[in-house]
């Protein structure tokens, strides 16, 4: 079993990298969850956290819990067999406005156990790369 990487790189080997283990895709899966703003996935307007959809609310409490409880519903229902352990947040660079995330989480059916560690920030400005003329 394997899927490419997100994002694509190449290979010498196969031509493009690919997670060759259920560790790597799972985590993979989770992780484009917790990205994908919702309506951004064609056939599918529901699927995904957003998280950077709240980068510009208050890190309070209730934005934190609004945060957790949409992380465990959404993966309640499109990855139904990772089971959420714990979540804890890092709003210590607030003024960046990046919010840091643990995610501690298992799937019994492999055995695995694991965890998710992101920081979600605002898109950076397009910065064009040098073009050398020929």
């Amino acid at each position: 079993m394997s899927s490419p990487t997100a994002p694509m790189g190449s290979s010498d080997t196969d031509g493009f990298e690919v997670n060759r283990t259920i560790q790597k895709i799972i985590k993979q899966n989770f992780k484009m969850l917790l990205l994908t703003l919702p309506g951004e996935r064609v056939m599918d307007p529901n699927f995904g956290v957003g998280l950077k959809g709240y980068l510009f609310e208050p890190f309070t409490e209730t934005t934190l819990g609004k945060i957790s409880t949409r992380i465990k519903a959404q993966t309640s229902t499109y990855i139904p067999p990772i089971e959420i352990i714990n979540i804890e947040f890092d709003s210590s660079d607030v003024d960046s406005y990046k919010l840091g995330i643990r995610i501690e989480y298992r799937v019994t059916a492999v055995g695995l156990r694991d965890f998710l560690d992101l920081v979600v920030g605002p898109v950076s400005p397009f910065v064009p790369l040098p073009i050398t003329p020929p």
